[in-house]
């Protein structure tokens, strides 16, 4: 089965890497969506939508091998300006199984942003926070088929509250400060704030300034950067009496704990060549909840407390076509009984109009260290999105 799907998914993008039609496309129209203005100026909005179709082979070393195949993501896209361009609104729902977590969780972004300066921004509503760049880099631009096991396991994702963010710049250097104040319980979370609220940071440093389409936010060096270009950022995050076990994500849990998150990346990009890596480290006191639990044996679970790193390098040709290597390393703290492993991924990409519409297809070997039977997992997907 697995060597019959590498075969099909090496001539599949044989076909459409030879396929003349595709040179003919109007790409950069394809890729503005659907948009409309309102003869009086009062609004704009753009609509697109994406989908991600999926196929997952996952080979234990002491098998059986288990495939699946699934609508990995499904969104519809709204974003635009109402009554003049420095009042910005973005609204995104899922409408795949998983997007909305398998029950009726279909709102993804619902924010609006306020350009109250030259470089100041104020946004109130629901959308990410700034955290790590590979959480805030969309799931349509990645390298790989998806994102890494360290990003899964301590981000700090989507939430309701306000941020502001300014920008300056020094010379040739460019410095963006971001920052929020929200409540801590994750998106669409509709009753009464359970614990304290969640407060965000990040600064990020562009020492050889601004990359080439905001390429520090997508991964791959689709626009072959004539100069190089580097970024740093760093965030913290303090989610006070948090209840769910990963923050704004995961189960909801029988006690709370205060989470303490230390995020640091790093993008350069130069000709097609590009490296990205993040550190991360999610802290609390007692994350297993050992004192809860001495006095209510029926209190299950664990706040997923750890560190870990995640490394890749790529390059992609002004054709199209991208490889990466990526090595990710999760490390959770002895107290949450949590097993380490390090997982070792080779991607490929055929980008057919950017990260818009493209195909691909990795393979990760996934080392437990011995705690549980070593794994091999092979992913196929393609993207199509305007």
């Amino acid at each position: 089965m697995l060597r019959i799907s590498l075969l099909l998914t090496t001539s599949l993008l044989l076909t459409i890497a030879g396929n003349g039609q595709i040179s003919k496309l109007t790409k950069e129209k394809y890729a503005r969506g659907i948009r409309y203005e309102a003869p009086d100026s009062s609004f704009y909005v753009k609509f697109g939508l994406r989908m991600q179709n999926l196929v997952v082979v996952t080979a234990p070393e002491n098998g059986p091998t288990e495939t699946r195949a699934l609508v990995r993501r499904f969104r519809f896209k709204f974003d635009g300006w109402i009554l003049n361009p420095d009042l910005v609104y973005k609204v995104e729902v899922g409408q795949s199984n998983i997007d909305v977590g398998g029950g009726s969780n279909l709102l993804l972004d619902a924010v609006l942003k306020y350009h109250a300066g030259k470089n100041l921004w104020l946004w109130f509503g629901q959308t990410k926070l700034p955290g790590n760049r590979e959480r805030v880099v969309s799931s349509q631009s990645l390298e790989t088929v998806d994102r890494s096991a360290l990003n899964s396991a301590y981000n700090v994702d989507r939430d309701m509250g306000f941020q502001i963010r300014h920008s300056m710049t020094i010379g040739k250097v460019l410095i963006r400060e971001q920052a929020s104040v929200s409540g801590g319980e994750g998106r669409n979370w509709s009753v009464g704030n359970s614990g304290g609220l969640c407060y965000t940071g990040r600064v990020e440093i562009l020492p050889m300034g601004k990359f080439a389409s905001k390429g520090d936010y997508f991964l791959a060096d689709l626009k072959h950067e004539q100069k190089p270009k580097l970024a740093f950022g760093a965030n913290y995050d303090l989610n006070d009496l948090a209840s769910k076990s990963k923050g704004q994500r995961g189960s909801e849990l029988d006690f709370q704990r205060t989470l303490h998150s230390y995020m640091a990346d790093m993008i350069f990009k130069y000709k097609g060549f590009s490296v990205f890596s993040e550190i991360m480290r999610k802290e609390a006191t007692d994350p297993f909840g050992a004192a809860e639990k001495a006095l209510d044996p029926t209190i299950t679970g664990t706040f997923v407390t750890g560190y870990g790193f995640n490394g890749q390098a790529g390059y992609v040709t002004k054709g199209g076509w991208g490889a990466v290597g990526r090595f990710t390393n999760v490390t959770p703290d002895a107290e949450t009984f949590m097993n380490e492993n390090n997982q070792y991924t080779l991607a490929l990409s055929r980008y057919i109009v950017k990260h818009k519409f493209k195909i691909q297809t990795d393979g990760t070997y996934i080392d437990n260290l011995g705690a549980a039977p070593n794994v091999f997992m092979w992913r196929f997907h393609m993207e199509v999105g305007f």
